[in-house]
Parts: C-alpha cells; sequence; structure tokens
C-alpha cells in the first residue's frame, strides 16, 4: 500500500451524509482507479492511499482512515462549475497594478500560514468540522457575495506570502461560513499522477483561484459545510 501525503503538494445539488458528531457530511469515492489500484483520501490523516481493490471495499480500513460507510458514492462529481475570480498566476503572490488593496487583518494570513505549514495537524476533518459547527451555531458577521469573498481571499494569499490550494480552501470556507453561505471543499487527484488539489465552492461557484484548473482533478471527497 502507497501513501500520498497532501503535506508534499504545494500547488496544485450536494447531498452529504453525517458522520459522528461534529465531523462533517462528507461524500467519497473508490471510482478513482488506475491498473487496478485505487486512489482513497484519508480525512483523517490528510494523504491519499493508493491499494488494490479489496482492501479499498474493506469497510473497517475505510472507517480507520474516516471515510465513514454511508458516505460511499459510485461516482463524485465536481460540486463547481465556475470560478467567479481567477488570478494571472500562482507563484509568486502578487497584486495586479491596478488593484485596490483589501484590509484582511492579521489573524487570516496567519492562520493560512498555520494550514500551510502544519497541515497533519490542520487536517481537513478537523478544519471541516470546526467550520460546520460555526456555520451552524454563530450568526453570519459580514454579507460577503461570493466575489467578495473571492477578492479577499486574494489578498489573504498576497499578505500571506504563499499560494496554496489547500490553506485557500480552508480560508474559502471560513469566509463563507462568516457570510452566512453554505459550501463544500473538494479534494481531487490527477491521476495516475501523485498530484493534488483542494477547493472551496459555494452553490457551484469558487470563490477564488489563482489558475481555472481544478476540472483537471478528479474528486476523490466532497466535505459538505452547510447549516
Amino acid at each position: 500500500m502507497q501513501a500520498i501525503s497532501f503535506a508534499r503538494v504545494d500547488r496544485h445539488s450536494l447531498t452529504g451524509l453525517r458522520d459522528r458528531g461534529a465531523m462533517p457530511r462528507v461524500l467519497w469515492t473508490r471510482s478513482v482507479t488506475v491498473l487496478g489500484r485505487v486512489f482513497l483520501f484519508s480525512p483523517r490523516f490528510n494523504r491519499t492511499y493508493v491499494m488494490d481493490a479489496g482492501t479499498a471495499e474493506n469497510t473497517l480500513y475505510t472507517a480507520v482512515l474516516g471515510l465513514p460507510a454511508r458516505g460511499a458514492s459510485i461516482q463524485l462529481a465536481d460540486p463547481a462549475a465556475a470560478v467567479a475570480r481567477v488570478g494571472r498566476f500562482e507563484k509568486p503572490v502578487q497584486p495586479a497594478a491596478d488593484e485596490n488593496a483589501v484590509d484582511v487583518g492579521r489573524l487570516l494570513p496567519t492562520l493560512y500560514l498555520f494550514i500551510h505549514k502544519f497541515r497533519s495537524v490542520a487536517t481537513i476533518a478537523r478544519c471541516a468540522a470546526c467550520i460546520r459547527v460555526v456555520r451552524r451555531f454563530a450568526p453570519a458577521t459580514t454579507s460577503m457575495t461570493v466575489a467578495d469573498i473571492g477578492k479577499t481571499a486574494h489578498w489573504i494569499e498576497i499578505q500571506a506570502g504563499v499560494s496554496d490550494c489547500y490553506p485557500r480552501s480552508i480560508i474559502t470556507a471560513i469566509l463563507c461560513a462568516r457570510a452566512g453561505r453554505d459550501c463544500s471543499i473538494a479534494v481531487g487527484i490527477l491521476a495516475p499522477t501523485k498530484l493534488l488539489h483542494a477547493w472551496c465552492s459555494s452553490k457551484g461557484v469558487i470563490p477564488y483561484e489563482p489558475v481555472r484548473h481544478h476540472w483537471w482533478f478528479q474528486p476523490l471527497a466532497v466535505f459538505d459545510i452547510s447549516s
């Protein structure tokens, strides 16, 4: 069995099924295969595992990975159909010359960097669970549109000085929760390569992507973050 770590990759109508406690609803699939080997993403360990079909069908094994049996889907569609704001490049992170700055404070850029550096601690299972609790119990504090969220996410990356899909997806979900918007986080793979990508969308629209390439990636898991 081979493990692909999300930590090693620098760039790159949804119905969820609730797991125990505050764990967000998650749909996942065994359908991504190459030469008989199955790709499974583990939200508990933030890694993608490559295994034989028999192991992938073992519900005890998938439960250890954090994949509830009720969330298994034969096929998993991309929840995103459009991108509201597309950057001109991904690295280096710089604003356009004619762009007005957005005051994003210090907290979210700092959180972005923490998730970027310590994603083995800030796993998608933990982050999505916390965001969903906030979304469910805390009142919306802003009235941002999807376009506003995209511009804010862009400037958070500019302030952080890093452009990375994983913290971007988490930060975007936080912004959606603060605006009272339901959203979902998808994790996909560019099979048969080991390239992973994560993206957050609200009602089918990704607020911000530096490069419009999420459609290259086949979803392995989708986390539904709604009230």
